[in-house]
C-alpha cells in the first residue's frame, strides 16, 4: 500500500504539473492573452481544488480512500485528453472546463493518497513520511516540466524550428506556433499515458499486513 500509493502519487504529479507552466504559456504566447487574463483562467481550477480537496478528503475518511483516488485521475485523465485538442485557434471555453476537471481531479486524489500512504505506517513514523511524501510531490514537479518541456522543444525541431520556447512569440510566425501546438498535444497525451499507468496503480487492493497469518492460525487451532 505504501510503494503503490507513492508511486501513484509520484506518476501524477508528473503528469499534471506541466499543464500549468504550459498552458498559460499557450494561453500568452498562441492566443494572444495578456497576463493578467491567463492568470484569471486558472483560477477556477484553483478554487475548485481548494473546496474539493477538504470535501474529498473527509469522504474518504468514513468510505475509503480508493474511490476517490481512482475518481480523481479519471477525471485528471479526461481533463489531459480535452486538454490535448488544443490548436492554434482553440477557444478559451476549451481551456477553462480542462483546468477545472484537471483541478478538481487533483483535489479529489490527493487527500486520499496521503491518507492511504500514513495507513500503511504507525502514528510515529507520520512526520517522516509527510516530509517525503513532499519530496515526492517535488520531485513529480520538477520531472513533469522537465519531460514536457523537453518534447515541446524536440518536436519544434523536428518541424524545422528553433527547440526553445523563447521562439514563441505573440504575432510570431505561424509554422513556430503550430510547431509548439502540436508539441504541446503530444506532451499532454504523454502526460496522460503516466496518469492512466497511476490509475492502474490505484485500482491495486492489498490485504491489511498480518492479516493471512491471523487467518492461516484460526484454521490450524482444533475446534
Amino acid at each position: 500500500t505504501f510503494s503503490f500509493g507513492v508511486a501513484s502519487a509520484f506518476l501524477t504529479f508528473t503528469g499534471t504539473s506541466a499543464v500549468m507552466f504550459l498552458t498559460p504559456f499557450y494561453l500568452q504566447r498562441v492566443l494572444g492573452y495578456g497576463p493578467r487574463e491567463a492568470g484569471l483562467v486558472v483560477v477556477p481550477g484553483a478554487v475548485c481544488m481548494a473546496l474539493v480537496g477538504v470535501i474529498s478528503g473527509r469522504l474518504s475518511d468514513r468510505y475509503g480512500w480508493r474511490m476517490f483516488t481512482m475518481g480523481g485521475l479519471g477525471l485528471i485523465v479526461c481533463a489531459l485528453f480535452i486538454l490535448s485538442r488544443l490548436t492554434l485557434t482553440s477557444s478559451i471555453f476549451l481551456v477553462i472546463p480542462g483546468l477545472i476537471l484537471q483541478s478538481t481531479g487533483m483535489g479529489i486524489f490527493y487527500s486520499p493518497n496521503i491518507s492511504s500512504v500514513l495507513s500503511a505506517v504507525t502514528r510515529e513514523k507520520y512526520g517522516v513520511v509527510s516530509a517525503f511524501m513532499n519530496l515526492i510531490r517535488n520531485a513529480g514537479n520538477v520531472t513533469s516540466v522537465a519531460i514536457a518541456t523537453a518534447i515541446v522543444t524536440a518536436t519544434m525541431a523536428t518541424m524545422g524550428f528553433e527547440p526553445s520556447l523563447d521562439a514563441v512569440q505573440p504575432g510570431g510566425a505561424a509554422g513556430v506556433a503550430s510547431a509548439f501546438t502540436s508539441g504541446l498535444r503530444i506532451a499532454y497525451l504523454t502526460m496522460m499515458g503516466l496518469l492512466a499507468l497511476a490509475l492502474a496503480i490505484s485500482a491495486f487492493k492489498f490485504q491489511p499486513a498480518g492479516q493471512n497469518t491471523t487467518e492461516s492460525k484460526l484454521e490450524l487451532e482444533p475446534h
